[in-house]
This record gives C-alpha cells, sequence and structure tokens, in this order.
C-alpha cells in the first residue's frame, strides 16, 4: 500500500518483478523433507494466485510480486543476492 501511495504522490507507474515459482510435492507425509518430487509446470491461474497473496499468507513472509518505482524508500534486511553488492 506504500508503495502504491508514493507512486500516486509521485506521479509515477510501479513496475511489478514476479516471482520465479515452481511446486514440490512430498512423496508421504512422513517423509516430507527427505524426498521430494519436483512439479515442472504450475498452471497460469495458480501462478497469478501466489503473485497475488499477501506476503503475510506464506509461512517466511515472502511476497511473489514486488512493486517499485524509481526513488522508492526501500529497507534490504537481509543481502542474499551478495553478487549484486547490495548493502
Amino acid at each position: 500500500m506504500g508503495a502504491i501511495r508514493f507512486a500516486q504522490e509521485t506521479n509515477q507507474t510501479l513496475t511489478d518483478f514476479f516471482s520465479e515459482d515452481s511446486a514440490k510435492v512430498g512423496a508421504s507425509a512422513i517423509d516430507k523433507l527427505s524426498n521430494l518430487k519436483h512439479i515442472a509446470n504450475i498452471s497460469d491461474d495458480m501462478q497469478k494466485m501466489l503473485w497475488n497473496q499477501s506476503p503475510s499468507s506464506t509461512d517466511k513472509h515472502i511476497a511473489g510480486k514486488l512493486s517499485l518505482c524509481l526513488g522508492l524508500p526501500i529497507m534490504i534486511h537481509n543481502n542474499y543476492a551478495t553478487e549484486l553488492c547490495i548493502t
């Protein structure tokens, strides 16, 4: 909501950056972590639903879509992409 407000106040358009998702399904509930099968495709409808979920709907609070515009204040909590030299 803050990004939308900032874009409106500065007369800019937000650019959306989308996650690259894949699904994994466990062979059994007991062996869930060690025996995962990769599903190659997620339907378009499922992908759109994942992108539009709020970050609070996931256990790691990660958004599926990041909306940014020039000058938007951001805060980097954890720099996982160290090759980008973000500090």
